[in-house]
């Protein structure tokens, strides 16, 4: 129903007022049907798409760039004739999402397990700033 609603929006040249409040409602009904299926039923674990939610840090601070490459890219390649902008949507939203995975496996990855094999013990302030926090003979801040 909802996926008919939207199209019958499109279709009329754009999504009005009442057809936005009845996705957002019809959307917001289905999230705790959701949540509450996944409770109850194992859902097995895909791969890829744990992959996408590790990358989504990459993926927020590389979508732009990497959509405006992949843009210029296909229209170097004048991909819009050949494909259609369909398919040149879906070419830019997968490599955009590629591009992220990459960056994630490649530089965030990687730089996440340095940070953490070089704070093992937690972290901790340091020596002066501790003193300072605790106060004359580790009373603590503050007058008694």
């Amino acid at each position: 129903m909802l996926y008919t609603a939207g199209l019958i929006g499109f279709h009329e040249g754009g999504i009005s007022t009442y057809l936005r409040a009845v996705l957002a409602v019809g959307m917001a009904a289905l999230l705790p049907g959701v949540l509450r299926f996944e409770e109850q039923v194992r859902v097995p674990r895909m791969r890829l798409l744990t992959l996408l939610g590790d990358a989504s840090y990459s993926l927020y601070l590389l979508h732009l760039a990497l959509q405006g490459l992949l843009l210029k890219l296909s229209l170097k390649l004048d991909l819009v004739q050949r494909l259609g902008l369909g398919g040149v949507y879906f070419l830019v939203l997968a490599g955009s999402a590629a591009g992220a995975c990459v960056a994630y496996l490649l530089v965030e990855k990687p730089l996440l397990a340095y940070i953490r094999s070089r704070n093992r013990g937690g972290w901790r302030p340091r020596a002066e700033l501790q003193l300072q926090l605790q106060g004359p003979r580790g009373r603590g801040r503050g007058r008694r």
